[in-house]
């Protein structure tokens, strides 16, 4: 799955070490990952710019649906997750 995000940073968080990750779940809660995908990451910087990022699943891991798609500034720095937001959009994991 490819998730392509438009996005605006003003810094509030510093410079460096700021991401913008993505996660496929089953629902909408942090838990239910779809088994066998990672949560991919891709650098951000201060200003208006547009992240994509691949969510790929490992072979043999079983077949899922995944119903929700969660994007979130991250900051290494501060180890958190500063900005989150849940999209609906169901995918077959085959």
């Amino acid at each position: 799955m490819k998730v392509s995000v438009d996005y605006s940073y003003v810094g509030d968080h510093g410079v460096g070490e700021i991401f913008m990750h993505a996660v496929a779940l089953q629902n909408d809660g942090w838990s239910s990952r779809v088994p066998g995908t990672g949560f991919p990451d891709t650098a951000i910087s201060v200003g208006e710019g547009r992240a994509t990022i691949n969510i790929t699943k490992l072979e043999n891991t079983g077949n899922a649906i995944s119903t929700h798609v969660k994007v979130c500034m991250v900051s290494i720095r501060d180890r958190s997750a500063f900005v989150c937001k849940n999209f609906p959009y169901t995918k077959s994991w085959e």
